[in-house]
Parts: C-alpha cells; structure tokens; sequence
C-alpha cells in the first residue's frame, strides 16, 4: 500500500475518532451520565463505560498510527532487503 494512502487512513480515522469523542462527550458525559442513579444496580456498569470509552478512542488512535508508521517502516526495509538481492 502507498504511502500517502496509509496517511490518508490514518488521517480519516484520527477524523472518525474525534467525531466519536465527540459523540461521546455531548450525549453520553453531557446529558445522560448525570441522569444515572448512583443507588441502581447499572450504576458500576455506567461508571465503567464513563471511564473506559475515553480510553478505547485513545487506544484505538495509537494503534491505528501504529500501523501507519509500522507499515511503511516495514515497506523500506523490504524495498531496501530487495535492492540488496539484486
């Protein structure tokens, strides 16, 4: 894959991520966390899922430029490992 089109994925998930934060912020933090009864027995379960939907966005952000960087690194040394064969 090219180079510029790994960027561009990169760069539409990095896009697609904010969008999803940003979801996340004005639904669930803004209206309907507030509205949760601490007494109720979902009180733990929304607890957990205000706590961890931050943390999968930013996991799910640094895997993906993972991948970006590691695949074209990975791409020049295989380009490099051929040029030496020949």
């Amino acid at each position: 894959m090219a180079t510029w089109r790994r960027f561009g994925i990169g760069l539409f998930f990095t896009l697609a991520l904010m969008v999803g934060g940003l979801i996340y912020n004005r639904v669930w933090a803004d209206l309907l966390f507030p509205m949760v009864d601490t007494s109720s027995r979902w009180a733990t379960a929304a607890v957990w899922a205000d706590r961890l939907v931050p943390l999968i966005l930013v996991m799910l952000l640094l895997a993906t430029w993972a991948w970006v960087i590691g695949a074209g690194v990975q791409e020049e040394r295989g380009v490099d490992r051929r040029r030496r064969v020949r």
